[in-house]
């Protein structure tokens, strides 16, 4: 299973369609927007659910459950990428104007690319790398801890306002 994470672009969009046609061993999911569910039917007519090719336009599914189920998460630009990579989960990048954003993710070998089409299905068939992201490679250590500082400093502020009024 591969996840394709929209980014609000056509030519992505029909990117990915068009690997789902070469390759019908590998089950595409295509993870829409919230702000393109209502109206993807309009701007992606060409997408339509296949036996390998699936549409999700919901959040019935939490984003981390879909990305764990998948061996590779496609997109262009995202923060997903980082989310992924920090789950451990292998991401391939479809090099577009954006790629100069996360080159620095190709250049330490955290991502693969393709260019086209048959590029994206050679790397699909792979196997996935077994990622070791180191943790805090992308994000701040002790994040609950400095969430829950955070959260009670503002409680804090909270109250000592509410005696001056």
């Amino acid at each position: 299973n591969v996840l394709c994470i929209s980014v609000n672009s056509v030519s992505f969009a029909r990117f990915v369609f068009e690997a789902s046609k070469k390759d019908y061993s590998t089950k595409f999911y295509f993870k829409l927007r919230e702000s393109e569910y209502d109206n993807w039917a309009i701007n992606y007519p060409f997408l339509s659910n296949t036996k390998n090719f699936t549409i999700i336009n919901n959040n019935d599914r939490h984003l981390y459950d879909l990305i764990a189920k998948s061996s590779y998460i496609i997109s262009t630009i995202s923060t997903v990428i980082y989310e992924t990579l920090s789950l451990n989960t292998n991401v391939i990048i479809v090099k577009n104007n954006d790629f100069p954003y996360v080159e620095e993710l190709e250049k330490r070998g955290l991502i693969k690319t393709a260019k086209t089409t048959d590029e994206l299905i050679d790397l699909i068939n792979l196997n996935p790398d077994e990622l070791k992201i180191d943790e805090n490679l992308f994000y701040k250590p002790n994040s609950l801890k400095n969430l829950d500082f955070q959260i009670s400093k503002i409680i804090e502020w909270i109250i000592e306002s509410k005696k001056w009024t």
